[in-house]
């Protein structure tokens, strides 16, 4: 992705996951462009049930875009901000049992928030922004998005980390 697009994935049984879940991808933000960019989701718009969702939202204002997750009721905002012209290694843990969201950046656990996985939907998985509109369109590159549906422990998201860095 290059930040001028996006991507529809059609709905598939694999991709509504109702228990623990993890979703993974690298990101190269270039700048900090709107309030809202959506990265991985699999929702269609507001006014839809939402399974999951990983985004960049304005925490309080200014030009900083925290990592946050949605999981059709509430927003869960990280602490994270991804670096601009860097590319970060990115790793959402859900895990139901314990109402947990973990955000992982660079192989390094950074959030440990309340949270769930959504209801399931028969939306489209959306990567980089929406069809309905392009103020949500991520302003910069994705690669990489893989979805486990199962949460994925912090040695293996480590592991993951470091066989992609080259750096």
């Amino acid at each position: 992705f290059d930040g001028k697009d996006f991507i529809n994935i059609t709905d598939s049984n694999s991709l509504d996951i109702r228990g623990d879940l993890s979703i993974e991808t690298w990101i190269r933000q270039n700048t900090f462009p709107n309030y809202y960019e959506a990265l991985v989701a699999k929702r269609v718009s507001a006014s839809t049930t939402t399974n999951y969702e990983i985004f960049l939202n304005t925490a309080g204002g200014g030009n900083s875009r925290n990592l946050s997750y949605y999981d059709g009721t509430d927003v869960r905002i990280g602490s994270f901000v991804p670096p601009t012209n860097e590319w970060s290694h990115i790793i959402a843990v859900v895990r139901n049992n314990t109402q947990r969201v973990e955000f992982y950046t660079n192989g390094i656990l950074r959030d440990n928030l309340t949270g769930f996985n959504g209801g399931i939907n028969n939306a489209q998985l959306s990567i980089g922004g929406f069809d309905h509109t392009t103020d949500e369109i991520f302003n910069g590159s994705i690669a990489q998005v893989r979805i486990y549906n199962r949460s994925l422990s912090a040695n293996q998201i480590f592991e993951l980390y470091n066989s992609y860095n080259t750096s």
